[in-house]
């Protein structure tokens, strides 16, 4: 009887110290609580900005926390970062967080969490050509300006690529811009005060294997829009017209120059340009000569442009119907 209250009272003095020096092993363990997240934000297609949002439970000390944005790099201890891509793909984009709990006993328990995602890294190609030119074909003031690119000689596209899509982007000299697509894109200038900004036509195109690319070519904005002179916008060197419109055969243009001086100096150049921005036939005029007569006899039915320019500068672009 002895021997077995004795044995009881050893197997109650061990589950007591089992309780109270295992207490820390059973409940310090999840006191070490650290818990990862983080969020993204694209820069560019293949550049990326990733910001940590890490919390930690009551008593736990983050120690540190290290990126693997999946493509062989690693950074620590740095938020928010910035990573680039080289290559289009999907990569796993790890941030692994570690903590540290001080124990009851002094001992040191360490925890880790883990987040992850995967990220698709997709930069459209730019090797499917090349834009060489794009046609402005300005009216001033607030007319009707054209913006024309076409595949005969100002677009290169190489075998199997297919334009899906125009994008223009007038930049004002203020700083705002003018977004419009199509080729030709028409578009209203507002008057400005200059045009020393550029133009930037961007041009989508795709393949037979799905693929997209994006290729732009930039250029001054030398005309379209207007400049104010004297506090008055958009004064001209001299106005033009033409009729009838629609025409079928002589297409009679009107020129007027206000300055007696400028009538009697240079030459009238016209540059007749189809609704795709083909250059269909050009001639000289004397300035002298306020009327002068186009022949569109042969031209086929449709929408064209009548470019006038003196002496290199241009005075307006009339557009006209061919019936």
């Amino acid at each position: 009887m002895k021997n077995s209250i004795f044995i009881a009272k050893i197997f109650f003095a061990l589950l007591l110290t089992n309780f109270m020096y295992g207490q820390d092993k059973l409940t310090d363990i999840p006191r070490c609580k650290v818990t990862s997240n983080f969020s993204v934000a694209e820069i560019d297609c293949d550049t990326f900005r990733f910001t940590s949002l890490i919390t930690s439970g009551v008593g736990t000390n983050v120690v540190g926390y290290t990126w693997d944005f999946g493509d062989g790099t690693t950074v620590s201890n740095q938020s928010p970062v910035t990573h680039s891509y080289s290559s289009n793909g999907t990569y796993t984009v790890k941030l692994s967080v570690y903590g540290s709990y001080l124990n009851n006993n002094g001992t040191q328990s360490l925890c880790k969490d883990t987040k992850e995602i995967q990220l698709v890294v997709y930069c459209p190609s730019t090797d499917c050509g090349v834009i060489n030119d794009f046609l402005d074909l300005n009216n001033y003031c607030d007319d009707e300006v054209a913006y024309i690119a076409h595949l005969s000689g100002q677009i290169t596209l190489n075998p199997g690529w297919t334009i899906t899509q125009y994008k223009w982007t007038h930049t004002m000299s203020g700083g705002s811009t003018i977004i419009a697509y199509g080729s030709p894109s028409t578009v209203s200038m507002p008057c400005d005060d200059g045009f020393s900004t550029d133009s930037i036509l961007e041009v989508t195109a795709t393949n037979g294997a799905g693929e997209t690319c994006v290729i732009t070519k930039s250029k001054p904005r030398l005309s379209g829009g207007t400049q104010y002179i004297n506090g008055q916008c958009c004064l001209r060197i001299a106005s033009v017209d033409v009729f009838p419109n629609p025409v079928s055969d002589k297409l009679t243009i009107s020129t007027n120059f206000p300055d007696s001086e400028l009538k009697n100096k240079g030459s009238l150049l016209f540059e007749l340009f189809d609704i795709n921005g083909i250059l269909i036939k050009s001639s000289f005029a004397d300035i002298k000569e306020s009327i002068n007569q186009l022949d569109v006899t042969n031209l086929v039915n449709g929408i064209y442009f009548l470019k006038v320019t003196k002496d290199g500068e241009v005075i307006e672009t009339k557009r006209f119907v061919k019936i």
